[in-house]
């Protein structure tokens, strides 16, 4: 996908990419994006691994990962490492 045309907006605090069908690979650059606050994956093919990359986004206050398929256990890993989220 074109996720890593996102990189050079390094101050982007809010992005939703809706039905964009994010894959693991593309958490690999999203999780470079450390100013988000907001961010929008519903509809992502993510698994456990995928939002596992996610774990570096500390300043994330909002996930939304409505019809993603990740474990209930990736999901409580993932609010330890991102406990404001």
């Amino acid at each position: 996908a074109c996720v890593p045309a996102l990189l050079p907006l390094k101050k982007l605090t809010e992005l939703s990419l809706l039905s964009a069908r994010i894959t693991d690979e593309g958490t690999k650059t999203l999780s470079k994006m450390t100013q988000l606050e907001a961010l929008d994956l519903t509809n992502a093919r993510l698994t456990d691994a995928g939002l596992k990359n996610l774990h570096t986004l500390t300043k994330l206050r909002r996930l939304t990962l409505t019809f993603v398929r990740v474990s209930s256990e990736a999901k409580e890993a993932f609010q330890k490492a991102v406990p404001k989220c």
